[in-house]
């Protein structure tokens, strides 16, 4: 598993499990924003959020996670080597979300009936 960063033509900075790389397109499995944010106390804590939630996908299937191509020209690629931690947390992120059972969603009422 070749975890790599790149930052899309959003800004966003993406972390996730290089597939294939070509000249014009990038192929990466489970694709996660890397979101940084400020603890009550003052630190900076990192998150990651991935960019499709398993949620969304056929229960059947969840365990192989979602594979997405971006244009080469439309990126920024990065060259680091991840601390230790940031590899487990996003390994944790997309085997619970690969394990967890589908959950019913509350049925939210928008309009008096």
């Amino acid at each position: 598993m070749k975890i790599i960063t790149f930052i899309d033509s959003i800004g966003r900075t993406i972390i996730a499990e290089e597939q294939k790389s070509e000249p014009l397109v990038l192929s990466v499995k489970n694709p996660a924003m890397i979101n940084v944010v400020q603890a009550q106390n003052g630190q900076l804590q990192v998150q990651l959020i991935p960019l499709f939630f398993a949620e969304f996908i056929e229960p059947s299937t969840r365990t192989e996670g979602t594979t997405w191509e971006y244009n080469t020209q439309n990126i920024t690629r990065g060259s680091v080597t991840f601390d230790q931690k940031l590899i487990e947390q996003y390994t944790r992120v997309f085997n619970a979300a690969a394990a967890a059972p589908p959950q019913e969603a509350p049925v939210i009422k928008l309009f008096e009936d």
